[in-house]
């Protein structure tokens, strides 16, 4: 499991049954502290889960960039099928000089889609 500004939670189920780790993650994700959660953290993916493709996109100046290349670097290390696009944007922010930069995120989300269903 890969929670952002924290990273890789060795047992999930025990991290997440423990409400004491609420404070060691963003307080946006006290969600993850509830027992479905934890239930379901160290389930391995259904059989033919692998051949799911998955698009990772997240911008180069994103805060969240690190916890989305680790999460590219472990579906690759589960044999997922995975492209990546990392363009060179902050987080959320369409105007400015990322502008042009933002406006191809449809684009390479329709391309990927196209791709994987024709």
């Amino acid at each position: 499991m890969l929670i952002e500004d924290y990273g890789e939670v060795e047992n999930a189920r025990a991290f997440l049954s423990s409400r004491k780790n609420v404070t060691k993650i963003p307080a946006r994700l006290s969600g993850l502290f509830d027992a479905r959660v934890a239930k379901v953290a160290e389930r391995p993916a259904a059989k033919g889960a692998e051949k799911i493709p998955f698009l990772v996109m997240c911008g180069t100046l994103d805060t969240r960039w690190s916890i989305a290349k680790e999460f590219a670097s472990s579906l690759k290390t589960s044999g997922f099928s995975f492209q990546t696009e990392w363009p060179v944007t902050p987080h959320g922010s369409k105007g400015g000089k990322h502008k042009a930069e933002f406006a191809r995120y449809p684009q390479r989300v329709i391309e990927f889609f196209t791709k994987h269903t024709e």
